[in-house]
């Protein structure tokens, strides 16, 4: 698991995120939008 760096495509807050392999699920702390990333 290594960090990566995601951005939420509602409102672009940026956060560094440790995540297993495939799709993950993140709701923004900022906006609360819900979005899928792959790591």
């Amino acid at each position: 698991m290594s960090p990566k760096l995601v951005v939420c495509p509602s409102c672009g807050y940026s956060a560094t995120v440790r995540a297993r392999q495939g799709k993950t699920e993140l709701r923004c702390p900022k906006c609360g939008k819900e979005f899928n990333v792959w790591f």
